[in-house]
């Protein structure tokens, strides 16, 4: 499985092995989840996983180098996060 997550720009052998063990193991069930999604449920295993993640997630599905990413796109990213946290929590 990791070898169709390995065609995306960004993700590397460590990043492609905790998206499988979160149960993402194909590029069509990232594109399906977007990268928050992807993000919060490989946290949900790797509690102190980097920022990086969500930001290698978002340009693997843009096809661009994660560091490519406007300040405003990672903005976008946070304020989705902090969304998704606050359903969670509430």
């Amino acid at each position: 499985m990791s070898d169709d997550l390995g065609r995306l720009r960004n993700l590397g052998p460590r990043s492609r092995e905790w998206l499988e063990e979160a149960g993402i193991g194909t590029v069509d069930t990232l594109r399906a989840i977007g990268a928050v999604e992807a993000f919060e449920q490989v946290r949900e295993d790797r509690p102190d996983v980097s920022m990086n993640l969500l930001w290698a997630l978002e340009g693997a599905l843009r096809d661009v180098d994660w560091r490519e990413l406007t300040a405003d796109d990672k903005a976008r990213l946070r304020r989705e996060l902090e969304r998704g946290e606050e359903a969670s929590d509430g």
